[in-house]
């Protein structure tokens, strides 16, 4: 009698433990299935400048993103020349359209590997330097407008594949959250030019020499911070 009542209470918890294991299982499998035909909106700012992208989950570890970029900054007197004292500007002028995709290698992993490709319409930088103060040019004395203007001039456009890492979630659990951008986009070729007016336009002869500089730096960093907002929650 003893091993009957033994046997019987033993298939009773062996019964339990299998349902709540199925519903955790259950549990389990409904967080990671979340993600799948989620929707986002994600504001974006950063080395790139401001943008914005939109987020569809196609997979549990996998969704995709498309959107914008771009960048206008002027920046007076960013940088000094050596016994030639001038006033500069430094301007960066940057637009690209993306398109990305987020996989998450581990469940419930606040990691992703980020590849991609963006479009860049406009990718250019430029340097303009205009002497001040007075100079002699034998034994006539010049202004800083009269010795002339130097502006260089880096510009490059095209398709520019992607790779990088993110930090936390692709999608907000509730109505907003925030993640992060580690990565660099790789350009193909960029190309330079340096333009002089008045005693400084022989410095076009070293056109050649600053374009050539300019073919080993492919690396585009981006380093950003995503502002992430859930659709389904904000408009429900």
């Amino acid at each position: 009698m003893k091993k009957i009542i033994f046997f019987l209470l033993l298939s009773v918890c062996f019964k339990a433990y299998a349902q709540d294991s199925s519903k955790a299982g259950t549990i389990q499998d409904l967080s990671q299935q979340g993600t799948v035909g989620a929707m986002a909106v994600q504001v974006q700012i950063g080395t790139q400048g401001i943008g914005a992208d939109f987020r569809y989950g196609f997979l549990p570890n996998l969704s995709a993103r498309f959107g914008f970029s771009t960048i206008p900054v002027t920046v007076d007197n960013a940088f000094t020349f050596h016994n030639f004292p001038s006033d500069n500007k430094l301007e960066a002028k940057f637009f690209n359209l993306h398109a990305l995709a987020d996989y998450v290698p581990f469940d419930n992993s606040m990691f992703r590997i980020v590849g991609g490709v963006a479009y860049f319409f406009r990718a250019d930088g430029e340097a303009v330097a205009t002497p001040t103060g007075t100079y002699k040019y034998g034994d006539i004395p010049l202004t800083g407008a009269e010795v002339g203007t130097l502006t260089l001039d880096a510009s490059w456009k095209g398709v520019a594949p992607y790779l990088g890492v993110g930090i936390l979630k692709s999608f907000p659990d509730k109505l907003f959250s925030v993640n992060f951008d580690v990565g660099s986009y790789y350009l193909t070729k960029t190309g330079g030019t340096i333009v002089g007016t008045n005693l400084l336009s022989d410095n076009y002869t070293q056109d050649a020499q600053f374009d050539k500089n300019l073919q080993s730096y492919h690396w585009l960093p981006v380093v950003q911070v995503n502002l992430n907002f859930n659709i389904d929650k904000l408009f429900h």
